[in-house]
């Protein structure tokens, strides 16, 4: 048996679960309910959700065994290879903390990294009060950094030191019990193995952040806030329980563009009276759009509120970085398609059809001598660039090595020199798709979810829609001829500096 679920689909099965339990998410559901909510968001929204239980349970061996291996790794390398060490005398003057995650970082022209979502931020709080960036992962320690960033030596040891704590057991109770109602609910009795499972480690690796999080806090005796990126995984969390009980504001910073069924920002109708415990006390919004959907389940709440703080990364890169492509490419139709993750949802191809007929059709032309008509960059997801790079080779086979295609990703260049790249721009429902329409080129989107998450910009024709994104759409889209510039419109990006008010 085969079930899809796309963002919607989630957002109403869980919604409907809400609904039908919010007695237990106000009672008890204080730390339980979003550390369940959001395990169940990530896994429907990346994991292949079929009937296939006993090849599951076969491979959680293999699974432990990957996962106790790569945390091995990544402690030998932070702790014996590329210790970062903190002068401790500027630990009592360090009122803010920004947590931010490698996927964030851009390479620009001078070939350092730029952290997109947190560094026009952090540099605004640098230049006002004491302030410090820390990475949740690894993956930067070989990148020259516009600014610096220190590594957060995660807990990941400690495993089974969780057996014999109250705190586990109590907590690892309730989460189960709105694991069950769900499953129940929804008649998911197939996936109940691997989602306790999988339930089970998260608790384990939230318990293990919080207590790490804490000790690392109280160094900090100045700390006044916390900024954050991506706060629904178990390292933010962790570090957001432990900043609450010691009193510290926590900012979660947008990272997309958190539409209306987006389940970590939207949605939250039933909120205890002193608010969660592991959910940032602020989120700090791009646009009006974003703002909105926060409170629309629950306009008149008092914890996790929304403020509009605009979306810096656009104004700092036209006013220090931006460089216009300067070559003597006369390719008459330049198309940048920003991919999605690999396979992301179990019924969705991250490349449709109609984008493969046009590379053949292409192809064909350049090999025919006609090599101004059109060439292809594919902006690979930085969440998953080796896999999608395996993913492309497959889907398009020989044609991965067409003349007319080349692949571009946060490793190579900005997304906005991309965007300066190129004619045309084309994603699925991508937060590119509204940060493109401030750089003057045609840009689509596709798909029925698109249509809804960006209704406003496609009927104010920010946005071009293309409803199946086959090949007879694309081909009458990217041959159109208008040359009047699309409208600039968008209620998603309020693009400016950061306000210092909001951030010391």
């Amino acid at each position: 048996m085969n079930r899809f679920f796309d963002e919607k689909i989630i957002f109403f099965m869980l919604k409907e679960m809400e609904e039908k339990y919010s007695n237990e998410i106000l009672n008890f559901g204080f730390e339980s309910w979003p550390i369940t909510k959001m395990f169940l968001f990530r896994n429907f929204s990346t994991k292949s959700m079929t009937e296939k239980s006993k090849e599951k349970k076969l491979s959680f061996l293999s699974k432990s065994r990957k996962k106790i291996f790569k945390n091995l790794r990544q402690l030998f390398y932070q702790y014996i290879f590329k210790r970062q060490k903190i002068n401790t005398n500027i630990s009592s003057d360090i009122k803010n903390i920004f947590f931010s995650r490698s996927v964030y970082l851009d390479k620009i022209p001078s070939g350092k990294y730029f952290d997109r979502i947190t560094d026009p931020i952090y540099l605004t709080s640098l230049a006002n009060v004491g302030s410090l960036k820390f990475y949740l992962d690894s993956n930067f320690l070989d990148l020259k950094l516009y600014t610096k960033g220190y590594i957060y030596r995660q807990n990941h040891i400690g495993k089974f030191t969780n057996l014999f704590n109250k705190e586990y057991h109590d907590l690892k109770k309730k989460c189960m019990f709105f694991l069950r109602s769900f499953i129940s609910l929804h008649k998911l009795e197939y996936l109940e193995d691997s989602l306790y499972y999988d339930l089970k480690i998260t608790i384990e690796a939230y318990i293990r952040q919080k207590n790490k999080a804490t000790k690392f806090l109280r160094k900090f005796e100045s700390l006044r806030k916390i900024f954050l990126t991506a706060w629904y995984f178990s390292d933010g969390m962790g570090i957001i329980a432990a900043a609450n009980a010691l009193n510290i504001e926590t900012i979660d910073l947008q990272h997309g563009k958190q539409g209306k069924y987006q389940l970590a920002y939207s949605g939250w109708k039933y909120i205890p009276q002193k608010g969660f415990v592991n959910l940032p006390s602020i989120f700090w919004c791009w646009g009006e759009k974003s703002k909105n959907d926060i409170l629309l389940g629950s306009i008149n709440r008092k914890n996790h509120l929304p403020i509009l703080g605009g979306f810096s990364w656009p104004i700092w890169y036209d006013t220090f970085i931006s460089k216009k492509e300067t070559n003597n490419c006369n390719v008459r139709v330049k198309l940048l398609f920003t991919m999605q993750r690999a396979k992301i949802y179990n019924s969705k191809e991250p490349i449709e059809n109609g984008l493969v007929r046009i590379v053949e059709e292409y192809d064909a032309l350049y090999k025919k001598g006609l090599k101004d008509e059109l060439h292809i960059r594919i902006r690979i997801h930085p969440n998953q660039i080796e896999e999608s790079l395996s993913y492309l080779k497959d889907r398009f086979g020989k044609l991965f090595y067409s003349k007319i295609m080349s692949f571009s990703s946060k490793s190579v260049c900005s997304l906005y020199d991309d965007f300066n790249w190129s004619t045309h721009h084309l994603t699925n429902f991508s937060s590119s798709a509204i940060e493109s329409i401030a750089f003057n080129i045609k840009s689509a989107v596709y798909g029925k979810l698109a249509y809804e998450i960006y209704k406003d910009e496609i009927l104010n024709k920010s946005l071009y829609f293309l409803k199946n994104c086959n090949h007879k759409e694309i081909s009458n889209w990217i041959k159109n001829n208008n040359s009047s510039p699309p409208k600039i419109s968008t209620k998603y990006i309020l693009s400016k500096f950061p306000n210092p008010k909001i951030i010391c």
